[in-house]
């Protein structure tokens, strides 16, 4: 089963190179292309180093999925979920009130803000909880 996993998760990885390749090539999309080429790097040179880090760790006969983790992981989580969902409340609530005219944005790049604000907030609160109870 293992096997297969990383066999599925390289092969994504490649067709994701393939097509950050294909926008490139294609001329429309650089940017685009070198994103989805970037975002695929690192997300396979982040397994390697955690498969590798699992590996000695079993090695050395420790247990590398502890509770420990699981629960600092559920606990930033909810943080990040309640944080994000207030300052967004707090957001439309202000906008509400000022009345401002509607900024010129993309509805795709503002989900993407959205998206990479998640991920930064959910890493931060993960690293604070993580050695606050470590």
């Amino acid at each position: 089963m293992r096997n297969f996993l990383v066999f599925s998760r390289s092969l994504i990885l490649l067709l994701l190179i393939g097509l950050g390749i294909w926008h490139i090539s294609a001329g429309g999309n650089e940017g685009f292309g070198i994103g989805i080429i970037a975002g695929a790097s690192a997300a396979f040179i982040a397994s390697m180093l955690k498969a590798r880090k699992i590996t000695r760790l079993q090695e050395q006969g420790m247990n590398p999925y502890d509770e420990r983790h699981e629960y600092v992981n559920g606990k930033a989580a909810i943080v990040t979920i309640y944080i994000f969902s207030t300052v967004l409340a707090l957001i439309v609530l202000i906008g509400s009130f000022l009345d401002p005219v509607p900024p010129a944005i993309d509805l795709y790049d503002a989900l993407g803000l959205c998206l990479a604000g998640v991920l930064l907030l959910y890493t931060i609160c993960y690293f604070v909880y993580s050695k606050r109870l470590g």
